[in-house]
């Protein structure tokens, strides 16, 4: 498990390697188990160190992602949440104007292609737009 996390934190250190113009990511890793056994460690990082975490990975036993949550604006509320299956994305979920609530959700086939996007665009709680994408569509 600690060479999984060694392993990601290095293969990630030339994207965050400091200059004088580039701010240096926090990362905090604790190695807990969740109760419903999803995940096994967890990686919280600062990305613009205000002291706030803004990224969280949750990692399973073999250190794949199971999970993770993002904090775009910086408001100190995770506002894109990610899911994966064996560390492969399948859905993004996007709270696209920072009030709370989900309203965009993308659908992602072997963690690259865009299966299809539902929005709900007038924020009213009902998706009202589905895109599709492919030969299925």
């Amino acid at each position: 498990m600690k060479r999984a996390i060694l392993l990601l934190l290095c293969a990630s250190a030339p994207l965050f390697a400091a200059s004088p113009t580039t701010k240096v990511e926090t990362v905090r890793s604790e190695a807990r188990r969740s109760l419903d056994g999803r995940y096994a460690s967890i990686l919280e990082l600062d990305r613009n160190k205000d002291g706030v975490v803004d990224q969280v990975v949750f990692l399973d036993s073999r250190g794949e992602k199971v999970h993770e949550e993002l904090d775009y604006n910086f408001d100190g509320k995770m506002d894109d949440f990610c899911f994966y299956s064996g560390g492969v994305l399948i859905r993004e979920e996007i709270d696209t104007n920072f009030d709370g609530h989900i309203d965009a959700w993308i659908y992602i086939k072997k963690g690259i292609y865009i299966e299809r996007y539902e929005r709900d665009t007038d924020h009213d709680g009902v998706i009202d737009r589905v895109k599709k994408y492919g030969p299925d569509r």
